[in-house]
């Protein structure tokens, strides 16, 4: 098997060895999972442990890295950026760099180059990260220009500055003509937001009167800040739309008042998911439920579990419905093994009910239930478990205690 060490890992990705080294004992890399095993035969590094990557269990992606293909963009371009790299930006520049690599091959100023301009700008589209788009000998000759200028790093997207801000507070004409400063208009769109979520919480109302009430409520809250428009316009311009209901969430706060436990998990609870296993089959996961329910066959009840596995690769399952005890006496009699021997014990309501422990005494015999109830007003608890004694058989005597905790749940 293939082993990569930290040194070689370090000289393909263009990166420090101290950044290749905390890589291999984190497993990860910018995203990518790292298959890495401890190697016996060497020492070094944190306590003595010393990694290697092993690269045909790598993904697709980071063994074409590997390879020295594709784009490999250093720690310190990373740096520059205002925000951290993301796959979307190394894709587009990787798809970059494959468009103008025909041009890179030809000299500076050639006339083979200029031909390699108008081919490729000829062309009706290009895939950049996963869209078909034309590009214009202009960018060509931009792309170029960088590349050979800096270096295949000029190929990256510049991010965005506000990614993860909220840039529309309700909607995209009320926050252009509004006429109010920015930390009014937030103050604004929380609190129509609160008044939203509480109608819904509360009272249960519905999408379209959220939507009337919250629009009358940011006209008049409009108006008492100072907004310039007049009243017409700006019952106009405060109408909110269902666009508004869905990014404020108001679905999620009817299943709270509904209760409704499982639709809240499956659609208001965000999900997590990380990849186990990228091969089909490559990793199950298995567990056996019992099934919360009495079913009857006959006279006898047979309780039904569900034995299932799940494929971690593409999260799917199966289920199968096992009795266990018909399924065992199948598989004795297709073995010709000794048959199991049926159940004999009788069926009792303490055992239908899975009650642990043996039933009471008292509630099984009608006979010695009437003897007691004839005597709980006449004698002692000692007395009625004497007389019990004199005329019942000795496996029916009860302790005088017993015929009192008895009398106690009869009230």
């Amino acid at each position: 098997m293939n082993l990569i060490t930290c040194a070689d890992f370090a000289q393909r990705m263009h990166i420090t060895d101290r950044a290749a080294r905390n890589a291999f004992a984190k497993a990860e890399w910018r995203g990518h999972k790292l298959p890495v095993t401890q190697l016996q035969d060497r020492r070094g590094g944190a306590g003595g442990a010393c990694w290697g990557l092993h690269a045909e269990l790598c993904s697709p992606e980071l063994r074409a890295l590997l390879a020295g293909d594709e784009l490999a963009v250093s720690t310190a371009i990373e740096g520059t950026l205002h925000t951290p790299l993301d796959n979307k930006q190394v894709a587009v520049a990787r798809d970059r760099q494959r468009i103008i690599a025909p041009i890179l091959k030809t000299s500076s100023g050639s006339p083979e180059r200029a031909q390699a301009f108008r081919e490729t700008a000829a062309q009706p589209a290009h895939q950049i990260a996963g869209t078909l788009r034309p590009v214009a000998e202009r960018t060509l000759r931009e792309w170029v220009n960088e590349t050979e200028r800096k270096s295949v790093a000029a190929l990256l997207p510049k991010a965005r500055k506000d990614r993860g801000v909220r840039r529309v507070q309700i909607t995209r004409a009320w926050d252009s003509a509004i006429g109010l400063d920015e930390a009014t208009q937030e103050k604004l769109a929380a609190e129509i937001e609160r008044l939203a979520r509480s109608m819904v919480t509360n009272d249960w109302t519905s999408t379209r009167e959220v939507l009337r009430l919250c629009s009358d409520h940011l006209a008049r809250a409009s108006a008492e800040v100072g907004s310039p428009l007049p009243v017409k316009q700006l019952r106009r311009m405060c109408a909110l739309n269902p666009k508004w209901a869905k990014r404020v969430g108001l679905d999620r706060f009817r299943l709270v008042h509904d209760k409704d436990h499982k639709t809240w998990q499956d659609k208001a609870v965000p999900r997590v998911r990380r990849d186990l296993h990228d091969t089909p089959m490559g990793l199950l996961i298995g567990d056996v439920h019992y099934v919360d329910m009495l079913v009857e066959e006959g006279d006898q009840p047979i309780r039904v579990r569900l034995i299932a596995w799940m494929d971690a690769a593409n999260m799917f399952a199966w289920v199968t419905p096992e009795r266990p005890l018909e399924a065992l006496r199948e598989r004795a009699v297709q073995g010709q093994s000794v048959a199991l021997p049926p159940c004999t014990v009788p069926i009792t309501e303490h055992r239908r009910q899975h009650r642990s422990g043996r039933p009471p005494v008292i509630d099984s015999n009608p006979v010695l239930q009437a003897f007691i109830v004839a005597r709980l007003d006449r004698l002692t608890f000692k007395e009625i478990a004497d007389d019990i004694a004199r005329h019942f058989p000795a496996d029916q005597h009860l302790h005088q205690s017993t015929i009192h905790r008895w009398s106690q749940k009869r009230r």
